[in-house]
């Protein structure tokens, strides 16, 4: 009765404006009830929050349009001529298809969000042993936050155990046997470019101290639900080479899978490479950040670049060929995604 209320008083206050041409209006610029300074736009994204955090099943929606066709048809009739009674019903109309995307959209988001969560939570609560109580409380603390913000946010502990379920489920990835050992690092907190550089530094050095490789994965901020792109890297890996294109014989000097990338920062003036050229200059790191628009382009120092010779223990000679590659492949442009669906 909440929901039946609301949304009657609603329509038939907008329905009502058709007395003064504004109805007319509304048909005629149809087109303006989507644009972000529409009122009538404002109050369907308010009553789609009223929907949410009452939680209002969204099936109502659908009966509540019947019922309002059936109630203010026969009051259109009566009170206006035919012709102003058809537009009434059609000003209804396109309000309430209007109204569907708005409140029935964000409504189906968030079921689904509500969905992904459950199935990610009960992997959490196998992992770490929760009991059924511990899972509950956790999944009543997702639900009341969906509702009121439409999103939720894991804690630094699940992030952790979900990027090791990431690794340990990609089939495809030859060293996810040691999972279990993965340090994950969440830095969502890092929004400023130079913090996430020192971050980086940061990460390079636990990856390659000491006499053991470490596999280490640090977390940068999520993309946010009112952006098209959240944060980049258009770097594929931390440390990388650049490929140089000969555009007369179309050699390649340095690495040919970093060729396009290489021109394209070249050509872009973003960056500029050594006076002379070798088959091992380091590329910049690309960070793009959502508001934004031109990159933050910055060279990793020298010293934690790490890299290591490639030899052969039976074919000494491969030495001599001096070539080398990163001590370790941080890879960078990859989107983790956790709880939600892929």
């Amino acid at each position: 009765m909440i929901c039946q209320m609301l949304l009657i008083c609603f329509f038939f206050h907008h329905s009502h404006y058709a007395l003064d041409d504004r109805l007319g209006a509304i048909i005629t610029d149809s087109d303006k009830l989507s644009e972000p300074s529409s009122s009538v736009r404002e109050k369907l994204i308010t009553h789609s929050k009223i929907w949410q955090q009452l939680e209002i099943p969204k099936d109502c929606f659908s009966l509540i349009g019947i019922e309002l066709v059936d109630l203010l048809s026969p009051i259109f009739a009566e009170s206006y001529s035919p012709g102003e009674a058809e537009r009434m019903e059609m000003a209804l109309g396109f309000v309430f298809k209007e109204a569907q995307k708005h409140i029935i959209q964000p409504l189906l988001n968030q079921e689904n969000i509500l969905n992904e969560a459950k199935r990610f939570y009960e992997d959490v609560a196998r992992e770490l042993n929760w009991n059924s109580q511990a899972y509950e409380d956790r999944m009543f603390e997702v639900h009341r936050e969906v509702s009121m913000t439409g999103t939720y946010t894991q804690t630094s502990k699940e992030i952790e155990i979900g990027a090791r379920l990431c690794w340990r489920n990609s089939v495809k990835c030859i060293g996810r046997i040691a999972w279990n050992t993965l340090e994950v690092r969440d830095r969502r907190h890092c929004t400023n470019p130079n913090d996430m550089v020192k971050e980086i530094i940061e990460h390079l050095k636990l990856a390659t101290g000491g006499t053991n490789i470490q596999s280490v994965m640090t977390v940068f901020r999520p993309q946010q639900r009112n952006e098209l792109w959240g944060l980049r890297f258009w770097s594929s890996q931390f440390v990388r080479y650049a490929g140089y294109i000969d555009e007369t014989t179309g050699e390649i000097l340095g690495d040919p899978a970093n060729a396009k990338f290489t021109s394209f920062l070249i050509e872009s003036n973003l960056w500029s490479p050594p006076y002379t050229k070798t088959a091992f200059d380091i590329l910049p790191i690309v960070i793009k950040l959502p508001n934004n628009d031109i990159p933050f382009v910055i060279d990793l120092p020298k010293t934690f670049c790490h890299e290591v010779m490639i030899e052969h223990p039976k074919f000494p000679k491969v030495r001599d060929l001096n070539y080398k590659w990163a001590a370790v492949p941080a890879i960078s442009n990859f989107v983790m995604k956790i709880g939600v669906r892929s």
